[in-house]
């Protein structure tokens, strides 16, 4: 499927990297970075940095990628308080569909 949009719009969190993550932020939903090449956990202002170096693709963080770490990031995400959902709407208010393509 190539218009991922719909998917994404159905769901709060999004799993992903690269263009699926950068998708998910411009409609300011949750993301877990985690891929075949690294993982980096739920973003966040603390691993924002990490992930925009690699283009969100996580390449060097090849040590997190295990079923434990996925499923723990999962379990942290839907126990977030709603200070850490400002934070990722303050992240996605960066990486938004203008800044994105300009």
């Amino acid at each position: 499927q190539s218009d991922i949009a719909p998917l994404i719009e159905r769901h709060e969190y999004i799993v992903g990297v690269s263009r699926v993550a950068l998708e998910a932020m411009a409609m300011k939903k949750s993301v877990i970075l985690f891929g075949n090449e690294g993982a980096l956990g739920r973003l966040t202002d603390e691993n924002l940095e990490a992930a925009a170096s690699s283009n969100f693709t996580c390449r060097g963080y090849k040590k997190n990628v295990s079923d434990e770490f996925l499923l723990s990031e999962i379990q942290k995400a839907f126990t977030t308080d709603e200070k850490k959902k400002r934070k990722n709407r303050f992240i996605s208010s960066y990486y938004n569909i203008t800044n994105i393509f300009r």
